[in-house]
């Protein structure tokens, strides 16, 4: 049986980005078309389309692109940087809070915020 591939735009609208997103997936080795059809466009087969997705989650997750590399490279590496990635996350809802709390502030005195103090307390 022959195996179905995809043009990029099949991915572009499967997972909502642009030709240069998969561009720089390609660019950076995350992704690689499978071959090119008679016209010379692209074609991809479904581990192509599977792994973009993988991306685009791992993504969401706010992982970098370096450490997606290691992952799809290196199944083990895997657990251990979405674990970690896991931990960094639960500390956002109050690093968010504090930016709401600061936006507030900001627009009730924006004199009293500009003070050093108070903007540095956000990086804490």
């Amino acid at each position: 049986m022959k195996e179905k591939l995809y043009y990029r735009k099949d991915i572009m609208k499967k997972y909502h980005i642009s030709r240069r997103v998969i561009e720089n997936y390609e660019h950076l080795g995350l992704v690689k078309a499978t071959k090119k059809d008679k016209m010379g466009y692209l074609l991809y087969d479904e581990k192509a389309i599977n792994q973009v997705g993988q991306i685009r989650f791992l993504q969401l997750l706010k992982i970098d692109l370096r450490q997606i590399k290691d992952i799809l490279n290196d199944s083990k590496q895997e657990k251990v940087i979405i674990n970690k990635q896991i931990n960094i996350l639960k500390k956002e809802p109050i690093y968010i809070n504090k930016l709401i709390m600061a936006a507030k502030l900001y627009l009730k005195d924006k004199a009293l915020f500009l003070n050093s103090e108070e903007i540095n307390k956000l990086y804490k």
